[in-house]
This record gives C-alpha cells, structure tokens and sequence, in this order.
C-alpha cells in the first residue's frame, strides 16, 4: 500500500464546491488565512464528510501537486473561485491525476488536521490516472521568484510570510520590467537573469525624454531598474 499525504476540502453548495472544483480542475489554487502548511509536492485531494453537501461525501478525490505557496494576488480570484483577502495565502496547483476509483477516507485520519495535512493509505487496487487535459495554475511570477540558474542554495528553514511577501513583490517588479524591454534590442533569459544586446555600454541605450514614453523610450531606464533586480547585462564588445 502506498501512503500520501492528503486534504480535506468541503463543497458547501453553490459556488462554494471547493473539492469539487478542484477535482474538474476549475480551482487551481487552494488558500489559507493566515499561514500556510509546510508541505509541497503530490496531495490526495478528499471531500469531507460531515460538512460536504452533494455526492462522493468522505471519498479521496484526485491527486494533484501543490508547487508553489505565496500571498493571495487580486488576479488569483478566478483560479482560487474566493475573493481576495490580505490575509490569505494561495498555493499553487498542478500535475492532476484522477483514481482509478475513489476510495473512502478515515475520519479518525482527520481529526484534529481540519485544514490541515494528514496521511492517507491508497489501496492497493487504486491506480492513478494522469489527467493532461487539465493545465495547472501558471504564475506569471515565478520565473522572476526563483534563484538564478548556478547559484548555489543553502539548506535553511521555510521563509517566514513576512520574507515571502518580500521575495513575491521583487517577482513582481522583476516581470514588470522584463516585458517592458524591447525585444528587438535586447535578447532576455528570465532563468538566468542575463540581458544580452549590441550596445556598447549603457549610455549607448536609448532612454528617451521619460522613463515611460513612446516606443524604445525608457529602455536605458528599464535596464538600470532590472540591475537593480539582480539582472546581468551583457554588452556587445568593440575592437580595441
């Protein structure tokens, strides 16, 4: 038998069917007041038992992988199907795999780990089904959240939320000034942070009589902000 850890999610009805939800792949990102749970990687998805209302009461729903957890964005709403809060936190789903057949959970399993994460055994007859129809949540700021590529991490404890809203707010201004850079003048590799172009220094860049003005304005001024970002530029060497 194989062991995961698990989930319980509730459908109150209407709009509110959250283990539902997440079973059809609609809520791609589960949230939390507060603080977040430590655990990241694969999760059984199940439907409470007692406060659940419709079918598949107290079964094991589906497998999915929570990769990421960060503060709740405004334009989380969709995938998370719940307003905004500034005390909520998203965590970030995908990779769906559906049982071959859904399977009771313990009660006892749960007590005590309301919104919690506990164990759960998978019967030896239960195969898993991956389910590629459905695309996971993409954050359009994790590629600017992560260290660059050959940097050398330590082994430390999680970040405290405090640090992580710190981290995403610097994610947030790395993507704004990534898509603003001309990419007829500048080649961007966002993973390694590297901006490679033909000008010889960075007073060759055009800026423009404001940092935000028409076309190919500003680009000197996107380029110190992204340094300023942790971004390397690369410039085109002349002959001596």
């Amino acid at each position: 038998m194989t062991v995961m850890k698990a989930l319980v999610l509730n459908d109150y009805g209407g709009d509110a069917d959250y283990a539902t939800l997440v079973y059809q792949g609609i809520k791609t990102i589960e949230t939390r007041m507060g603080r977040l749970f430590s655990h990241r990687g694969d999760i059984v998805i199940c439907k409470g038992a007692t406060k659940s209302v419709g079918e598949n009461k107290g079964m094991a729903l589906c497998v999915v992988n929570i990769y990421d957890g960060r503060m709740m964005q405004k334009s989380d709403e969709k995938s998370a199907c719940i307003d905004w809060h500034p005390d909520r936190r998203s965590l970030l789903l995908k990779d769906w795999r559906y049982f071959s057949r859904m399977f009771k959970f313990s009660d006892q399993a749960v007590k005590n780990n309301f919104q919690g994460v506990f164990e759960i055994t998978i019967p030896d007859d239960v195969a898993l089904i991956p389910q590629p129809q459905i695309k996971g949540f993409e954050d359009p700021y994790l590629l600017f959240n992560v260290p660059a590529t050959g940097t050398r991490q330590s082994k430390r404890k999680p970040a405290s939320l405090d640090r992580i809203k710190v981290n995403h707010e610097l994610a947030k201004s790395r993507y704004y000034y990534h898509r603003r850079l001309d990419r007829s003048l500048f080649k961007i590799d966002g993973a390694t942070r590297i901006i490679e172009c033909d000008f010889a220094c960075l007073e060759d860049i055009p800026e423009g009589n404001r940092p935000y003005g028409e076309h190919k304005a500003g680009q000197r001024h996107y380029i110190r902000e992204l340094v300023n970002l942790g971004y390397n530029v690369q410039f085109k060497l002349t002959p001596l």
